[in-house]
């Protein structure tokens, strides 16, 4: 007990020595010895931001921390900094960025290269066209970079003159990004004759001289006249003892721009042919105008004569036309006869034979109708085919076969003419119309059965109306009726099916005194619809 108490003494007397020992220590910060500035150099555009920072070391390399670091840029106008290290790049040029601390400093070089600018190969363009005519030929203009970095985001707009009609230009970039073509046409169809400008201005949101603009001019000429004949074909028929026969007219006019005056016509015959048996005369020479045609045939023997009506006139550059003239001189000339005149049938979409109807052709008038022939004209370019017109023979009388099929046609109307045309005939050609009208087919796999209600008493007149719904393969509803359409149930007992109208059938089923669900189907034609309905 006495020894431990010795020993708590010995313990407080070194604790008391050690304090009474103590000396005042200095203690200082490490120097810096070098500034580490990240990163050491960056090249920007101008108006581009980026962010710096400094790191003091010292003499082992070591960071040190909490050390104020002050910055500053030896050219303000290329490139300055804020007291956190942010860089802000102004213009072309090269600054240094430093880092400050404790004597020591530190740099980053940075570089500002010159913003993108755009740079067109050329500022304006002139296109001439004519009115009504198609667009002219493309001009393409190279748009560079003349600056630094991308020039990207490029786009264009087009500002037409006040006062001017617009839409006439069309302008193209192939690519967004420098370099790239700007490709421009002009629309002169829809202009009449004059002078039209607009800018196209090429733009990008990152160059400092946008936009840039191309200076577009069109002009439009007036167009060219025409001459247009009506008919362009004609023929004259008599015989020795009936003198001449009656005059006719062809009207001209002009299907072009402009005027259309100084018309003059010459008739020549064709070789080996007698001449002077044709006569022309306009009532005037400046168009609208009519041609009188009067045939002589006082000393022509009995014969097939043909001759040509020349009509010209300075102001048409494209030629002139021309009258095709017959006269047949003697018994009544072959003639084409068709009957029917025209032909309209209806078939289903997707039939799966063609439709044949015949056309009779026979001549009415005399001699032997021989070098029959046909040929199909589609009045849309885009739906042919579907008519093939055939000779039984080639001579009259004879029988022409029109043969229809609705092969990847859809619902609609469709018209064509038939040219039926022989050497011989004084008609020849003779155009037989046609129009095939293609209907919607009703489908088994897309036409429907509903039940409305679908839930009715057992009590043997409780009642639940049934509608067919007849659609076709697109599962468009039917637009017409009259189909052949039969409707079945498991249960209860159904009405007569009568047509709603639109491809629409409808039955009423009665209710059975016996609880249990009914199945109602229905038959297309004979085929079962693949849809059908449940009554609880």
């Amino acid at each position: 007990m006495l020894g431990a108490r010795r020993s708590r003494l010995l313990l407080l007397a070194v604790a008391l020595t050690a304090v009474h020992g103590c000396e005042d220590v200095s203690v200082t910060e490490v120097d810096v010895a070098s500034i580490s500035v990240s990163p050491s150099s960056a090249t920007l555009l101008p108006n581009d931001v980026t962010s710096l920072s400094a790191t003091p070391r010292d003499a082992s390399g070591t960071a040190l921390s909490n050390r104020t670091i002050v910055w500053r840029s030896d050219n303000d106008a290329v490139a300055s900094v804020d007291a956190t290290g942010r860089v802000e790049a102004h213009a072309a040029g090269t600054a240094r960025i430093e880092a400050s601390s404790g004597g020591v400093t530190g740099t980053s070089v940075i570089t500002v290269d010159p913003a993108p600018t755009i740079s067109l190969a050329r500022s304006a363009v002139g296109f001439t066209g004519v009115s009504g005519s198609a667009a002219t030929a493309p001009e393409g203009i190279a748009i560079s970079n003349e600056g630094g970095g991308s020039l990207t985001d490029l786009r264009v707009e087009v500002d037409y003159a006040t006062g001017q009609p617009g839409g006439w230009i069309d302008a193209v970039l192939q690519g967004s990004t420098a370099p790239t073509t700007l490709t421009l046409r002009a629309l002169p169809e829809a202009l009449p004759a004059g002078t039209y400008t607009a800018g196209v201005r090429v733009i990008s949101p990152g160059a400092t001289n946008s936009p840039q603009v191309v200076q577009v001019t069109l002009e439009v000429l007036e167009a060219p006249a025409v001459i247009q004949l009506s008919p362009e074909a004609l023929g004259f028929s008599t015989s020795e003892g009936q003198g001449a026969p009656p005059a006719q007219i062809v009207t001209v006019s002009n299907s072009g721009g402009g005027e259309l005056t100084g018309l003059s016509t010459a008739v020549s015959y064709a070789a080996g042919s007698p001449t002077g048996w044709l006569t022309s005369e306009l009532d005037r020479t400046t168009a609208p105008a009519e041609i009188v045609l009067r045939v002589e045939p006082a000393g022509l023997s009995t014969g097939v004569f043909d001759a040509t009506v020349a009509v010209t006139s300075p102001d048409a550059p494209g030629g002139g036309a021309s009258v095709q003239v017959r006269l047949r001189f003697g018994d009544p000339p072959p003639q084409i006869e068709a009957i029917p005149g025209t032909v309209r049938t209806t078939m289903e979409e997707s039939s799966s034979s063609p439709r044949t109807v015949a056309v009779r052709i026979d001549n009415a008038g005399s001699g032997d109708l021989g070098g029959l022939s046909t040929q199909v004209q589609y009045s849309n370019p885009s739906a042919t085919g579907w008519l093939q017109a055939s000779l039984r023979a080639s001579a009259a009388p004879t029988v022409m076969d029109l043969q229809f099929s609705t092969s990847g046609l859809l619902p609609g109307t469709y018209s064509a003419q038939v040219i039926v045309a022989s050497p011989a005939a004084i008609n020849s050609p003779v155009n037989v119309g046609v129009e095939l009208v293609v209907l919607q087919r009703p489908s088994v796999k897309t036409s429907t059965v509903t039940a409305a209600p679908d839930t009715i008493v057992a009590d043997g007149t409780s009642t639940s109306n049934i509608t067919v719904t007849l659609r076709d393969a697109r599962g468009d509803p039917m637009a017409s009726g009259g189909d052949s359409v039969e409707v079945f149930t498991t249960a209860g007992t159904l009405s007569d099916v009568s047509s709603l109208g639109n491809g629409r059938y409808g039955a009423t089923l009665v209710s059975s005194t016996t609880v249990g669900n009914a199945t109602v189907t229905a038959r297309l034609r004979g085929e079962e619809i693949e849809d059908s309905a449940r009554v609880r």
